[in-house]
């Protein structure tokens, strides 16, 4: 298994397979929006408010 192009070394078939499902439930979990956000001027700025 790779991430990243980085090899990923486990003990086990049930190690690797517990770490991909820990994984996958991390990835699918809700993530709230940031208050502010990258602008691409290499600055963060707070989004506008109506």
């Amino acid at each position: 298994m790779k991430l990243n192009d980085r090899p990923l070394h486990f003990r086990c078939q049930a190690e690797a397979e517990a770490f991909a499902e820990r994984l996958a439930t991390r990835i699918e979990a809700p993530h709230a929006l940031p208050e502010t956000f990258f602008d691409g001027d290499s600055e963060f700025v707070a989004p506008e408010t109506d």
